[in-house]
């Protein structure tokens, strides 16, 4: 869509659909609207995160790209340290419903930050519909490129893996091995400085290596 539409529009109605969906977590009356807004949470806020990256691509390229998802990797392993931390200090103050409040303001921090310093980036010469059609073909052809191949394979892997481990982590720890969320905290925190590590230093080492 953002092929078609441009970056920034859909980066707009992304972040208000995050804001609307976060305040109705906070407002659900039962589970199953919490289920379905939690639902649109994730693909709004997934918006985000996909046109960051479209951003970057219509920006930079080579090492320099290479560099700056390196440090959106970063700023995404600082997410699952900070997440359960603050998550379990404010779950007992402010209570569940509390924590979606959280989220609604941090929302509608990024909606202002968008409209503020997020310009348009593909400009409308640059732009090309084409639908699912045309996105098959594309994906037809860098399936077809042996090297794409190997380093989305080990992307997807790694971040498999990550994400297995986020949702497993809280059974496992705390029901299983009986740490208490603090402590739960603390362990799913060194993975994740693990993570941040790793990016910081792949950052410096591109270009050299």
């Amino acid at each position: 869509l953002s092929d078609g539409w441009g970056r920034r529009r859909l980066l707009i109605i992304g972040t208000l659909v995050l804001v609307a969906s976060s305040a109705l977590c906070a407002l659900a009356p039962t589970v199953e609207v919490l289920i379905a807004a939690r639902l649109v949470q994730g693909f709004s806020g997934g918006i985000g995160i996909v046109l960051a990256r479209a951003v970057i691509a219509d920006r930079a390229r080579g090492d320099q790209a290479a560099k700056l998802f390196s440090i959106m990797m970063i700023i995404g392993g600082i997410a699952p340290v900070a997440a359960p931390l603050l998550g379990g200090a404010l779950l007992g103050p402010i209570g569940w419903r509390g924590i979606f409040w959280v989220l609604t303001a941090l929302a509608v921090a990024m909606t202002v930050a968008v409209l503020l310093f997020v310009p348009e980036t593909l400009p409308p010469e640059k732009r090309h519909g084409g639908g699912f059609s045309a996105m098959a073909g594309n994906f037809g052809y860098v399936l077809s490129q042996r090297r794409f191949v190997g380093y989305a394979a080990t992307f997807a892997l790694s971040f498999g893996a990550m994400f297995s481990y986020i949702s497993a982590s809280p059974f496992v720890t705390q029901e299983i091995l009986g740490l208490s969320p603090g402590q739960f905290s603390l362990v799913f925190a060194v993975n994740s400085v693990g993570l941040v590590g790793g990016n910081i230093v792949n950052s410096r080492l591109i270009g050299r290596f």
